[in-house]
């Protein structure tokens, strides 16, 4: 059995599985990593997965065609996933809490773009 899921404008991907439960299943985890999301930062909705290679790591993300922000993915350890990632992490890449042990979510959505002034993704 197939499915088509339609990403965006120029996008349709086509899912196959063995019923109907594995189709919900795939397009689950195709729409929690890539669905269509508007920017975070200029609310473009002209985003488009991608990934690159920077020395031997493979970085995954969501880019703005406008603005160029980027929203990070990342890559479960156990089924090899891809994910927004939507938190603030240290440098372990280990969610940073507050005070109340919560979770700090990122502004914007998780969405980053890089500024000259600061030298830093914010």
């Amino acid at each position: 059995m197939k499915a088509l899921f339609k990403l965006n404008d120029s996008v349709t991907l086509e899912v196959e599985a063995e019923s109907i439960k594995d189709i919900v299943d795939k397009l689950t985890h195709i729409k929690e990593a890539i669905g269509p999301e508007p920017c975070g930062k200029c609310k473009s909705t002209d985003t488009f997965p991608q990934s690159r290679m920077v020395e031997d790591n493979t970085f995954y993300e969501i880019r703005c065609q406008k603005c160029g922000a980027i929203l990070p993915l990342g890559l479960s350890k156990a089924d090899q996933n891809l994910y927004k990632k939507r938190m603030k992490t240290d440098k372990k890449g280990k969610a940073v809490k507050d005070n109340n042990g919560k979770a700090i979510y990122l502004p914007n959505n998780g969405w980053l773009k890089w500024n000259p002034e600061t030298k830093e993704m914010e």
